[in-house]
């Protein structure tokens, strides 16, 4: 008799709310049964396991809120786990455990720039800086210009912020212009513009 079998087939979606969402079809093939599906994932190309789900569980969602540094490239791998029933008087039962991989699926997160609307040099929230996650530092340029549309704050650090003054002088409450330009892991350019309020 043949034993046919089927591979896990994986696909990963990034979404936007800075989640991935894993599919997979069922592993078919084993003389045993499929007890469960261990999840892996690297981060920027780092492997690491992420979680175990039943093997009735055929769809997964990653959420990566908490990892806003490195690039935003996910890639996640689905090992199956079949359990045999060991032969009568084996002496190691865990040896008789297979494991099955699927393909590598990778999800590429968009880069985020979230950016206050209003600040308060005096106050708590002190200094305006978008605050960017996947993001290539080395391609990063933020600035702030007047209500005149004179530049008065220039960086290329994406960790420096402004401070609300101008030629070391505090500048009056008001709206102000930001532009961010920066690259993201893909190559593609992005930029961003708006207006700020300074507060005093």
């Amino acid at each position: 008799t043949m034993n046919m079998s089927r591979t896990i087939l994986l696909d990963a979606v990034a979404n936007s709310n800075r989640t991935n969402s894993l599919e997979w079809n069922a592993y078919e093939g084993w003389n045993g049964s499929v007890t469960a599906y261990n999840i892996h994932r690297s981060v920027d190309g780092v492997y690491a396991y992420l979680t175990t789900v039943p093997p009735t569980q055929l769809t997964y969602t990653d959420s990566i809120q908490e990892i806003i540094i490195g690039e935003g490239n996910f890639c996640y791998i689905i090992e199956a786990v079949e359990g045999i029933s060991p032969p009568i008087g084996a002496p190691d039962p865990v040896s008789f455990q297979e494991l099955s991989r699927s393909n590598e699926a990778c999800a590429r997160q968009h880069p985020n720039v979230f950016t206050p609307n209003a600040f308060m040099p005096e106050g708590v929230n002190n200094i305006f800086k978008p605050v960017t996650v996947y993001v290539d530092a080395n391609s990063y340029l933020f600035q702030v210009y007047n209500r005149w549309g004179e530049r008065i704050f220039e960086t290329t650090d994406p960790n420096e912020g402004w401070n609300g003054s101008a030629k070391g002088k505090p500048q009056p409450q008001g709206a102000y212009v930001y532009y961010v330009q920066f690259v993201s892991s893909k190559g593609e350019e992005y930029t961003k513009s708006g207006s700020v309020t300074l507060l005093r």
